[in-house]
């Protein structure tokens, strides 16, 4: 799982890039589920770096970005390549 840790909340898109529909607002604080993710392709979106995430919040399915969350509860074997990503 992750928390939503941008003030502002997050957007989850319909493909993993910035300029996909958006699908959903998520808020503030809100734990979503992590279904997948690529860490082999690191973006930078307001001075942060991150990958897209494919995860699950209110029955929707999606992507978001990695850099506006905190992820928690992971499970074994995975793996980040880039330390500051996982925050």
């Amino acid at each position: 799982t992750a928390i939503v840790k941008a003030k502002s909340g997050i957007n989850m898109r319909e493909e993993p890039n910035a300029t996909s529909k958006k699908i959903l607002s998520i808020p503030y604080n809100s734990r979503i589920t992590i279904v997948g993710y690529d860490t082999s392709y690191i973006e930078v979106i307001e001075n942060i770096k991150g990958f897209w995430i494919h995860a699950k919040s209110n029955d929707e399915d999606g992507y978001v970005f990695s850099g506006f969350l905190e992820i928690q509860n992971c499970l074994d074997g995975i793996y980040f390549t880039i330390i500051a990503d996982s925050i």
